[in-house]
């Protein structure tokens, strides 16, 4: 299971000074506030991994500082003067049991050193649709735990796939709406092929699945029928994609990678394995909520699914 938490903040002087993809300093002022809030250690050279509290501390369990893996993904969606700053956290599985941690540590975030006036949050639930407010300037935090119901999403987005091939798809457009980075067999691809976008994704979403439980395992066999047969059916057929760079603070050095945004639509031929074809549709919808590729606790990787008939 999962939650997507839509945060909407006033804008400041500070807010507005950010420059180029916001993901990244949203992401590390959240972690920042979390520490704070949910840190119980003194000592500065204290690490999550061999700490005492760890357990039951909301830092290291939503942090996850031990592993590239976390449970949780920050999408920036706007940031102007007139609308504010508004962004989605999502949260996924085991770490949703410390939503009243995730909202004091949203309520006391900084970006640039002034602390963020938060106006509302949302929670919604994209496996059951439905949605409901926690916090608000009048009723304060309201728990969601109304929401809070174990489902499998490999299950749900399997019968939305059944349902958008009831009828042959001729294309499938994806439009990487946030920096995208996809390497694929120790390539950089700008236009990816099909089926390494899904073969990313599934990967993706297996390691999430067993590690914070967000829904079933994947049969690896049935994983690879359906990469062969996407291999097979899909070509490139139009490409709109901008190159842009990132320039990404590590220790104490600045690297510089290389991301894309746009739209890339691919043709599809007649599947001969209608499920092994549901199969690769239910891991691309999955994918439009964990994201694809590099850096995508960032907001990295986030993509629209569009299919033509």
């Amino acid at each position: 299971m999962l939650r997507v938490y839509r945060i909407k903040a006033q804008a400041s002087k500070n807010t507005l000074k950010i420059r180029g993809y916001p993901g990244i300093i949203i992401k590390k002022s959240f972690l920042q506030s979390l520490k704070r809030f949910s840190c119980k250690t003194t000592s500065k050279e204290a690490f999550c991994k061999t700490c005492s509290n760890a357990e039951s501390c909301a830092y290291a369990s939503v942090a996850s500082p031990n592993s590239k893996l976390k449970p949780f993904i920050i999408e920036p969606l706007v940031v102007s003067k007139r609308k504010g700053i508004i962004f989605n956290l999502i949260v996924l599985g085991k770490a949703l049991s410390y939503e009243y941690q995730i909202i004091a540590s949203l309520l006391n975030m900084e970006l640039l050193g002034a602390k963020m006036k938060i106006e509302s949050i949302k929670c919604h639930d994209p496996a059951e649709k439905k949605s409901m407010s926690v916090f608000n300037e009048v009723k304060g935090y309201t728990p969601s735990q109304r929401l809070h119901k174990s489902v499998d999403i490999l299950k749900v987005f399997m019968k939305r796939a059944k349902a958008l091939t009831s009828k042959r798809p001729s294309s499938i457009t994806l439009t990487f709406k946030t920096p995208t980075r996809i390497i694929a067999n120790g390539k950089l691809y700008f236009t990816p092929p099909l089926d390494a976008i899904i073969s990313l994704t599934s990967s993706r979403y297996a390691n999430l699945a067993k590690t914070f439980a967000i829904g079933g395992q994947l049969d690896s066999n049935k994983i690879e029928q359906t990469l062969k047969l996407i291999k097979e059916i899909s070509m490139i057929a139009t490409c709109n994609v901008r190159k842009l760079t990132l320039d990404i603070k590590r220790s104490s050095s600045i690297t510089t990678l290389r991301f894309m945004t746009g739209s890339v639509t691919y043709s599809l031929a007649p599947p001969k394995d209608i499920k092994a074809f549901q199969l690769a549709l239910t891991i691309l919808l999955i994918g439009k909520l964990i994201h694809v590729g590099e850096m995508t606790t960032a907001g990295c990787g986030k993509y629209s699914v569009e299919l033509a008939y």
